[in-house]
């Protein structure tokens, strides 16, 4: 049985689309039910979809996109999760919860396109210095001289570990 065939027997109220692209199943739902698609295929065993391998976001004309990538080790399989983020509002709830090693494609997102992961633990800066104004990944985002700049300094590199600051 397909991966789409599984979802539509085992999760029938979820509104979605279906296609393959190559050899990769894709999967087309709305921002809010990103995660209840991905949670169903982690946890089903005929599913499988136990790892995450990535999360980024793809600007399509003026629309962006929301693309997690998820493989199956007992399948040998991969899929896409997609969505269209609304433009007013480009938010997805987190998958950190399912998937920790989500944190950092998603602060990528954030910082670099606008995109808020509702419920991250520890959305902050990672790329950028602090002051940057804007999102430097969107294709409409205009250079300008004003953004703070940074230097060089002395001080030894810091290791964060876990959740501290």
């Amino acid at each position: 049985m397909t991966t789409a065939l599984l979802v539509k027997a085992r999760l029938p109220a979820l509104e979605h689309e279906a296609v393959v692209d190559g050899d990769v199943e894709v999967f087309v739902v709305k921002p809010k039910d990103v995660v209840v698609l991905a949670g169903f295929l982690k946890g089903d065993r005929d599913a499988s979809f136990d790892c995450f391998v990535d999360a980024c976001v793809v600007e399509r004309g003026p629309r962006l996109w929301w693309i997690v990538c998820l493989a199956s080790r007992a399948h040998e399989s991969r899929l896409q999760i997609r969505c269209v983020l609304d433009d007013d509002d480009p938010s997805v709830p987190t998958l950190t919860r399912l998937f920790p090693p989500a944190w950092s494609a998603e602060r990528e997102a954030w910082e670099m396109f606008g995109v808020t992961p509702h419920g991250h633990p520890s959305l902050r800066r990672t790329l950028l210095p602090e002051g940057f104004a804007g999102h430097p990944g969107k294709a409409r985002y205009k250079l300008h001289k004003s953004q703070p700049q940074v230097r060089p300094t002395d001080a030894p590199a810091r290791v964060v570990v876990g959740g501290e600051p």
